[in-house]
């Protein structure tokens, strides 16, 4: 992960950004404009070390925006920025950004007064995306990437709930050493973990309860007295044993 280098992978974004962009794209050819995108999805780390420029670190004010307050986070936005022999430039006439802006809207994406090369998906509201509130039609790719970001978040504002990304629960993960490859199991956000548990944080599923050891090697118990109708002490029980393995 780069604080300082934009990530241009288009299949971090949502499907319905994903789709708008690549049809705006072929418009942009089209009409021979001297455009390509320039940063797609950004994590939240990189907003905040956006957002601090200007502010508590040198040089001049690039964005308003914190962490999971852009679109960006989201996979919702991009910026399309000029690339002429072989240079990226923003420094192009009125008349070219005004044409991209006429063929955005025209696939349903909407521009920001105040960064001439940003679009982003229309008709949605910063605090519906913060709450949790996405587009419907996510796919692999997208919901994957942000689960991993959501459940790695430890800064403010906290990482919105994923709950709108239409998770599927993939098989459990391959054990390593006695731990879980979390990156073969659902990403889960920081709402999703309990309060501490002898020095750990918890949480439970259908498969097990499981111990945050780290944003990539939780583990998983191996009891059975994971369900919410069984009394905590038993939950309690298997923490233990977990924690004594």
């Amino acid at each position: 992960m780069s604080l300082t280098s934009a990530n241009r992978d288009l299949a971090l974004l949502h499907p319905a950004m994903r789709e708008r962009v690549g049809r705006l794209m072929v418009d942009i050819a089209a009409a021979n404009l001297p455009l390509r995108v320039f940063e797609a999805w950004r994590s939240p780390e990189r907003q905040r070390h956006l957002y601090a420029q200007g502010r508590t670190r040198p040089g001049r004010k690039v964005t308003f925006a914190e962490a999971w307050e852009s679109y960006h986070q989201y996979g919702l936005a991009v910026d399309v920025v000029g690339f002429v022999d072989g240079a990226w430039t923003w420094d192009l006439p009125d008349s070219v950004w005004r044409r991209m802006h006429d063929l955005g809207a025209a696939h349903g994406l909407e521009r920001l007064g105040f960064e001439t090369p940003h679009l982003q998906l229309a008709d949605l509201k910063i605090g519906d995306l913060m709450d949790g509130d996405w587009p419907d039609g996510s796919d692999p790719s997208w919901r994957n990437n942000m689960a991993a970001v959501i459940d790695r978040w430890d800064g403010q504002p906290s990482a919105p709930p994923m709950v709108g990304g239409e998770l599927e629960r993939p098989a459990i993960g391959t054990q390593i050493d006695g731990g879980l490859d979390w990156s073969r199991t659902q990403g889960v956000g920081s709402g999703d973990w309990h309060s501490f548990f002898g020095g750990q944080q918890w949480r439970y599923d259908d498969q097990g309860i499981y111990l945050r050891t780290g944003p990539n090697r939780p583990i998983r118990s191996p009891g059975t007295h994971y369900l919410p109708n069984h009394s905590r002490s038993l939950w309690a029980t298997d923490l233990q044993g977990v924690l004594g393995a």
